[in-house]
């Protein structure tokens, strides 16, 4: 079967052709533990070419469980950022029309289409279970410290189940 992590980076690949189609790179697509990711964000900013290749950007957080049988593999409480940008002077209303209403919610519903259509899932989409917050000013939090000014939303205690006779 193909890594969890590469199944995912085959969904945020069909998320960029739908959103980005021109250019092809955003949304950007990182996974590992959010102290991780929090750094390799953190770093970018050092270099002139990535400093303005981070957001927006899909993470798919780890550690996660797959629970293998024959046919399929569960996996039970995946979580999911999708982060931005935003201004530190926005007060709420204006992070949700600039932020999350322009940016942050095509990006969801892009994301929701394409987990529902992929080839390697093994279960019909009104399956598909989640808890999505909206997470204003994320930039520094006790999860997720990142320098930056972020809006995001969390999708959190994903359930999908994957066929687990793709191949690698």
């Amino acid at each position: 079967m193909m890594p969890i992590v590469d199944i995912f980076a085959d969904i945020v690949a069909e998320v960029r052709k739908a959103y980005d189609p021109t250019s092809l790179e955003q949304p950007y697509y990182m996974h590992g533990h959010p102290v991780e990711i929090a750094t390799i964000l953190s770093e970018k900013d050092a270099s002139n070419t990535y400093k303005f290749k981070k957001y927006p950007v899909i993470c798919l957080f780890q550690d996660f469980d797959e629970d293998w049988s024959h046919s399929s593999v569960e996996c039970k409480g995946l979580n999911i950022a999708i982060i931005t940008e935003t201004k530190a002077e926005y007060e709420t209303a204006e992070r949700y029309q600039d932020t999350f209403k322009n940016e942050l919610y095509p990006l969801f519903n892009l994301l929701l289409q394409k987990i529902k259509s992929s080839k390697h899932l093994n279960m019909t989409a009104d399956q598909i279970t989640f808890v999505k917050t909206d997470r204003l000013y994320w930039g520094r939090n006790e999860q997720l410290i990142i320098n930056d000014f972020i809006d995001a939303i969390e999708i959190s205690r994903l359930n999908l189940i994957f066929s687990n006779q793709c191949q690698i």
